[in-house]
């Protein structure tokens, strides 16, 4: 009896260990952020965009770095964001939606209005893979005077 009931014990305690909460709190520190994505600009047409953020974790919730992009919009016109990040993760855990703003200069043909301002305000959502690996997706707007509409996906190391 002893012996089953001490082969019981260890076979529940073996499967709780196996169901038990993996901790995917998002390490503070250094992070970095690569991205591709499509985009509709309402004055150009559809596009393509690629992007890379680096900066630091300050907690499992807040995000500020900085970032460069390039945007092919229409044919041969492109530019060349260069931006400040700021996320906030509304969660800490596996799956985590997020506010992401992001605030710069954008270099381009300024007769096709892809220079000046950069404000590309975003919602997404981060899935955990490990504390220090995770894959993204977000949807935004550029807005700039004929802004348009994004969608990303990326991944953070």
């Amino acid at each position: 009896m002893k012996k089953t009931i001490c082969i019981l014990l260890v076979a529940i305690l073996g499967i709780s260990a196996g169901f038990a909460q993996k901790s995917y709190s998002i390490n503070d520190g250094y992070k970095g952020n690569v991205e591709v994505g499509v985009m509709h600009s309402f004055r150009q047409g559809e596009g393509f965009s690629a992007l890379t953020t680096h900066g630091f974790q300050i907690n499992p919730h807040v995000f500020v770095g900085g970032g460069i992009g390039i945007n092919f919009l229409g044919g041969d016109n492109l530019s060349v964001p260069l931006f400040a990040d700021f996320k906030y993760y509304l969660l800490d855990g596996k799956v985590s939606p997020f506010v992401n703003l992001r605030l710069g200069y954008a270099f381009g043909d300024d007769d096709y209005d892809l220079e000046g301002f950069y404000l590309t305000p975003a919602l997404g959502c981060r899935v955990a893979l490990s504390k220090n690996i995770g894959l993204n997706m977000s949807l935004g707007c550029v807005a700039k005077e004929h802004g348009g509409v994004y969608v990303n996906f990326g991944f953070d190391f």
